[in-house]
């Protein structure tokens, strides 16, 4: 029995749910009394998103042991994925009072306060499961992200240290802190999260883009230029690895044939228009000033921003001009005035919210 618990433990970790819960079903049939069973064969079953069928497998875990906290947790969790959060709550609240030294416990009720805007109690419960799972890098991760969105950027990067110190495989919280790095536009600092996750087989576009923009932030021309050169010619009508090509040329002086590329980013564009049509404004915008045209590029932006935008293109925005700024010997004629400008837009938003 215990070798074929072993191996459903073993499926699970793998991501073979389906394999894991044909052992699980074998287990339950083997040892019908054992609630611990039932728990771990619903956990498999949540992870499928058979959400009733879990719950079925917690309740008949709970009428065999009653004081079970970990089926109590599981079947709180359960609820909070079906958005029933005050039903998950409450479940949530009983496992941690059966079983306070629970670490997990938290963590699971953690997100659950979050959802539920309870910001305090979210904070709380992750910093008692760090307290109970101090080698544990998950509750650092999480309680990182929820620095990250409440704009505590070098709390949420400290969380994130110590959550990629724990795990250094750890590709979620990789991700999360090259993303807290960027919105601290620390663009130097990118590169080494992107090659770890690189190595790692993560190859979505936005780590190799992550990876150029730290290589020119750094002074780095030569590795920019050769990563953008073999990304454009693996995707010509990608506009953004476009447009860093465009910067990795300027960069390396090579000014006539960035203007080429900004030039056929544009007409990309334009032939290829994008549903965010005030996203394209600011994208355009910044082609003009690349191509130093920034007389029209003010003309853009002034039009664009008396359309009312919402935060997030402004931010993007701002964004790219910080990059571009960060850029070592890039002269941009206009640059620091459109920061200034967009700057001022979004501290008027700030306050109007």
């Amino acid at each position: 029995l215990s070798a074929l618990v072993n191996r459903a433990w073993t499926h699970r970790i793998h991501e073979r749910y389906e394999e894991s819960l044909a052992d699980w079903n074998r287990i339950v049939e083997l040892h019908p009394e054992h609630a611990a069973d039932y728990t771990e064969r619903g956990v498999v079953l949540q992870l499928m998103q058979r959400y009733e069928e879990a719950i079925a497998d917690f309740d008949r875990a709970l009428s065999l042991d009653p004081e079970n906290g970990a089926a109590t947790a599981q079947r709180g969790f359960t609820l909070h994925l079906q958005d029933r959060n005050e039903e998950a709550l409450a479940e949530l609240d009983r496992a941690v009072h059966i079983d306070p030294d629970a670490g997990w416990h938290y963590l699971l009720r953690a997100a659950v306060h979050e959802v539920l805007g309870h910001q305090d109690e979210t904070l709380a419960d992750y910093a008692s499961a760090i307290d109970l799972l101090p080698e544990d890098a998950t509750p650092y991760a999480y309680r990182g992200l929820v620095h990250r969105e409440a704009g505590r950027l070098e709390e949420a990067l400290a969380d994130l240290d110590q959550a990629v110190a724990l795990d250094p495989g750890y590709e979620w919280a990789l991700e999360r802190r090259n993303d807290t790095l960027f919105d601290l536009r620390r663009y130097d600092q990118l590169i080494p999260d992107t090659e770890r996750l690189i190595g790692l087989g993560v190859d979505s576009e936005w780590v190799f883009e992550r990876r150029v923009m730290g290589y020119l932030a750094s002074g780095n021309t030569e590795a920019a230029l050769a990563e953008t050169t073999r990304m454009v010619a693996e995707s010509p009508s990608d506009t953004s690895m476009r447009s860093l090509h465009a910067v990795a040329l300027m960069s390396a002086d090579r000014r006539d044939e960035a203007r080429r590329e900004v030039l056929a980013s544009m007409d990309l564009r334009r032939s290829e228009p994008d549903p965010d049509p005030v996203e394209s404004e600011f994208d355009l915008a910044v082609d003009l000033l690349l191509l130093g045209r920034a007389e029209e590029a003010r003309e853009l932006l002034d039009a664009t921003l008396q359309s009312q935008p919402t935060a997030d293109p402004v931010d993007d925005f701002l964004n790219d001009l910080a990059f571009l700024a960060a850029c070592p010997g890039l002269e941009i004629e206009g640059l620091e005035e459109f920061r200034s400008i967009a700057a001022e837009y979004r501290d008027r938003l700030t306050e109007a919210e």
